[in-house]
């Protein structure tokens, strides 16, 4: 029987991103899965389908014509992006406009209530924190003005040479982005999106990185999110990748236990790192890492607002594993 603890770190915990490598179904199977997923009795640790703006409107079609699954759901959709500033908020506007056809063929029974979209590659090598900060308003503001619903936006963040400074940078853009628009009751914070792996071993960031960004994210009260090469529980050896791939556990449990104790960021490198499932501890009061401990009602506060969810191409292995090492 699952525990209180590992409930509340597992709800809503992952976005299902059937479309993308490496399942990388076409979308009729990605959605039959999804919509079987919710009408099973785990559908709690799901969270949000993934879908880019341009298959919307097949998105639309294929809800339209099941017969079968009446319920609805929400949608993370994933924005185009752009090699430079004009070109982001170009595709951006576009993409919207795409949202906002998407709910009027579904009669907005379907909620388009997340984006993500990947920061410009010229800014983030320009690494200039204003530049940054303006993007990220003209996202906010074309969304705002168009989309009836609150949408909470991650930016994606890729790490380049000068790694630490754009974190830095990017965090402090986000801070002062989501300041700015803090007034508006509808406003959801927007948040950085890391990219924690991949199908080749150098799409997987270092437990420092991993550690960095969450540290410096929480410092700078702006929310995280992750995505691929977090299918299993505990961080392994890959012998498919050639490297060791991160655990959610790990990750997840690293954030949660900064946001209710005084971590060091080498206690979070050391607890994105272990590869021992004993010391990952979950009964009915607490979460547990060594000495480190954060009771419900934190665990289900640090992921309302700070580590939000993570996309996956599975819904079965994590539930496989989490099953194997008897937790679930």
């Amino acid at each position: 029987m699952i525990t209180n603890s590992l409930k509340k770190l597992l709800t809503g915990l992952i976005d299902y991103a059937g479309l993308f490598p490496p399942a990388s179904l076409p979308l009729s199977d990605a959605y039959k899965n999804y919509a079987r997923y919710i009408n099973e009795s785990d559908e709690w640790i799901l969270s949000k389908f993934i879908c880019p703006a341009k298959q919307l409107s097949s998105l639309a079609g294929l809800i339209k014509s099941d017969e079968i699954n009446k319920k609805s759901f929400s949608i993370s959709v994933l924005g185009r992006s752009g090699s430079n500033a004009e070109e982001f908020i170009k595709g951006t506007a576009e993409d919207v406009n795409l949202i906002v056809q998407f709910l009027q063929q579904t009669k907005s029974k379907f909620l388009t209530d997340a984006f993500e979209v990947r920061f410009p590659e010229d800014l983030i090598l320009e690494n200039n924190t204003n530049a940054m900060y303006e993007i990220m308003n003209s996202t906010a503001a074309i969304i705002k003005e168009n989309i009836p619903l609150s949408v909470k936006i991650f930016f994606e963040l890729p790490l380049k040479n000068d790694w630490k400074e754009s974190v830095n940078n990017f965090t402090a853009a986000l801070k002062k982005h989501n300041e700015y628009f803090g007034e508006d009751e509808k406003f959801l914070k927007s948040g950085l999106k890391l990219r924690t792996g991949g199908v080749e071993a150098t799409a997987f960031p270092t437990p420092e990185q991993i550690a960095y960004v969450i540290n410096t994210c929480y410092e700078n009260q702006v929310p995280v999110k992750f995505t691929a090469g977090l299918h299993h529980p505990i961080r392994h050896y890959n012998e498919s990748v050639k490297t060791k791939m991160h655990g959610f556990l790990n990750i997840f449990g690293a954030a949660v236990l900064l946001y209710g104790n005084d971590l060091l960021e080498q206690d979070l490198i050391n607890i994105i790192s272990d590869e021992d499932t004993g010391n990952f501890k979950f009964d009915d009061d607490f979460f547990r890492w060594k000495e480190f401990k954060s009771p419900l009602q934190v665990i289900e506060n640090a992921r309302r607002n700070f580590a939000i969810s993570y996309g996956s191409c599975s819904f079965d292995e994590p539930r496989e594993d989490l099953a194997e090492l008897k937790l679930f």
